[in-house]
């Protein structure tokens, strides 16, 4: 009996470090898994492409396009009844950053939460997502005007303008379909909105160039109240004013550099999904915001504090 319950002990001992091991494995995949979930909903919905002609080996292609970098918590209006026949909204921001004005056509009105929302076939108006704001703004029709309080993007590709008609607008609100409006955003809230969004991506590459690879990009919050991005990783009590401290130098020295922003369209060859990847500062990530033209447009980086938050670690900083 002594043998017998040694060799059950010893079987037991074994499944433990076994299922020991497992469970680690898991626990490794399962926070990979949440990373890459993390960064794929920051992408806004792209249509998808007719990749005929790339050969069928061929590697996933990039095409340059001109420099224009999104969680989403804002509660989003109803749709019903105002995306009806809809396509996906052309977002002019994706081709520059800096374009503050342009022309489209309504497309739909309806009514949320008493306010009105507009859908256009095209818009330079970023919606909220991706840790970065919603632009505000102005749109004007014949003989009324528009007031753009909050933008956001819907999972069929169609944004949403929501706001409020000024005094003396259109009686039929219907009316306006069709018509050719003037788009205007605010200009100030905007270039701020792109520094501070790319002044998260720009943290990355300041831990990548210090040599904190183990520090994995989770989720950044870019809003103008207490920006922050947050790190998969530890950093400990020791370390954290100092790295603070090397992070905003090494910062510093990349917007001296005046670095340009790239963004490129990657396309796989065997689906033709396109997605939308930004590089600030030498740091590559998909990203469907705005951003600077070059690393130099932010001014200057600090961190303010690093603090753990549960498994993470979060880099709150401000720009100059």
């Amino acid at each position: 009996l002594t043998l017998r319950f040694g060799t059950m002990e010893a079987n037991l001992k074994r499944l433990e470090e076994e299922n020991a091991g497992l469970a680690t494995e898991a626990a490794a995949l399962r926070a990979r898994l949440d990373r890459v979930h993390a960064r794929l909903a920051n992408l806004p919905p792209q249509p998808q492409r007719n990749n005929t002609k790339a050969k069928t080996a061929a590697p996933t292609q990039s095409k340059e396009t001109p420099v224009s970098r999104v969680p989403a918590n804002a509660k989003q209006p109803s749709s019903a009844g105002s995306g009806a026949g809809a396509e996906t909204t052309e977002r002019l921001y994706f081709a520059d950053t800096y374009a503050f004005t342009a022309e489209a056509s309504v497309v739909a009105v309806a009514e949320a939460d008493g306010k009105h929302v507009l859908i256009l076939d095209k818009t330079v108006f970023h919606p909220q997502g991706g840790g970065q704001p919603a632009d505000t703004g102005r749109i004007t029709g014949k003989g009324w005007a528009f007031e753009v309080a909050h933008v956001a993007s819907r999972p069929d590709g169609v944004i949403e303008h929501v706001g409020t008609f000024d005094a003396g607008g259109p009686a039929d609100t219907e009316s306006v379909v069709g018509e050719k409006v003037r788009l205007e955003v605010d200009e100030s809230a905007r270039r701020l909105h792109a520094r501070l969004h790319s002044a998260g991506h720009l943290l990355d590459a300041a831990l990548v160039n210090l040599g904190r690879t183990d520090l994995e990009p989770g989720k950044g919050y870019h809003f103008t109240a207490g920006p922050y991005v947050e790190y998969i990783g530890a950093v400990s009590a020791d370390d954290k004013d100092s790295l603070a401290t090397a992070v905003s130098a090494e910062c510093q020295r990349l917007i001296d550099a005046a670095i340009p922003t790239v963004v490129t369209e990657e396309v796989d060859p065997a689906t033709g999904a396109a997605s939308r990847v930004v590089n600030v500062g030498g740091c590559t990530c998909p990203c469907g915001g705005t951003h600077v033209q070059n690393t130099a447009e932010i001014v200057a980086i600090t961190v303010t504090r690093i603090k753990k938050v549960k498994k993470n670690v979060k880099f709150s900083y401000t720009v100059g």
